[in-house]
This record gives C-alpha cells, sequence and structure tokens, in this order.
C-alpha cells in the first residue's frame, strides 16, 4: 500500500496521522485530565475558605461586640442601661463635688428595626470636675454616648448667686427585637 509514495509524501502522511492522533488524545483525555485538576483546585480553596471560616466569625463576632460597645448597645439585658447610668453618675458626684440636680425619664425614638434611648442628666457644680466626668462618660462605654451636652448658668435669686449648670444627654442603642414593653 505504501510502496508507490516517495519518501518526502511518507514523512508528510506520518505528521498527519501524528497530529491527529495528538487531536484525539488531547480530546479524549487531556481535556477531561484539565476540568478535573480545575475542579481540584476549586475544591481546594474552598477547603482553605472553610478552614479559615471559624476564625472568620469569631472576628466578625469581636468587630459586632466592638461595634455595639462604641454605641452602647449592650448584650447584657439583666442590668438596664438607665440603672447603670444612675448607679454610675451617682458614685462619680459622691467622689467628686458635683450634684445631680435632674435624671429626667427616658425619651424613646423608633427608627426602623432600632430604639434610640436618650437619658437626660442636669449636673451643678465646678467647670473642671464636669469636664472631667464628661470625659469619665466617654471612657465609660456600658452607659451610653453622649450626644449633646449644654453649659449654662443658673443665678439663685434669694442668694444672688451663679451656679454652673450641666445638661447632658446619653443615647442608647436597642434592637426592637432585644425591647421589652416600654
Amino acid at each position: 500500500m505504501l510502496k508507490g509514495i516517495n519518501y518526502k509524501r511518507k514523512n508528510q502522511l506520518l505528521l498527519a496521522v501524528i497530529a491527529l492522533a495528538i487531536v484525539v488524545i488531547y480530546n479524549l483525555s487531556i481535556t477531561k485530565t484539565i476540568e478535573k485538576y480545575k475542579e481540584y483546585t476549586g475544591l481546594k480553596d474552598k477547603i482553605k475558605t472553610v478552614s479559615v471560616a471559624p476564625k472568620a466569625i469569631d472576628l466578625l463576632r469581636d468587630k459586632i461586640a466592638d461595634i455595639n460597645r462604641f454605641f452602647g448597645k449592650s448584650s447584657d439585658n439583666s442590668i438596664s442601661k438607665r440603672a447603670q447610668l444612675i448607679d454610675y453618675t451617682s458614685e462619680y458626684c459622691k467622689s467628686s463635688s458635683l450634684s445631680l440636680r435632674l435624671i429626667s425619664e427616658p425619651v424613646y425614638q423608633y427608627k426602623d428595626k432600632i430604639l434610640i434611648e436618650t437619658n437626660t442628666l442636669i449636673l451643678q457644680g465646678s467647670f473642671i470636675n464636669m469636664i472631667k466626668f464628661i470625659s469619665s462618660t466617654e471612657k465609660h462605654q456600658n452607659i451610653g454616648k453622649i450626644s449633646s451636652l449644654s453649659f449654662y448658668k443658673e443665678k439663685n435669686i434669694r442668694t444672688k448667686k451663679e451656679k454652673l449648670l450641666l445638661q447632658i444627654f446619653i443615647q442608647n442603642i436597642i434592637n426592637n427585637t432585644d425591647e421589652k414593653n416600654t
């Protein structure tokens, strides 16, 4: 069969058969191998992701706790924020020369799924002690965040002396789902 074909033609035919064999082999086995390798690397990446997931979940929980502490939101519902605020303020006033003139009832505002509780305090005393109280309150994250404050003077008509007063608004953010009927 190949006797009538010259040497050059035999080489061309051999190259064509080799090329055809390479294409057939590639289509039958190498493409499947490449697909399986891609699948393997994808699964390997998923395994890495799954193995890191518990650490990532812990980090996210820590971030959520930090954010909750920053905004004055607490997961401890056994002690109310108002009671903590009253205890903290009264203890601070005892240790300094401040007097607590007023703690008004909290004001509640609902927005979407959150409840914002605003407590108002009025303190009387020296300017320096009031500044120290403000600084200490901002650092004490369990009682809420100071949203506003105002210094003003009040004149006592009987004694004709002026007293320095500080009005502070402290806010807490509470989830509506965590809220008890208030």
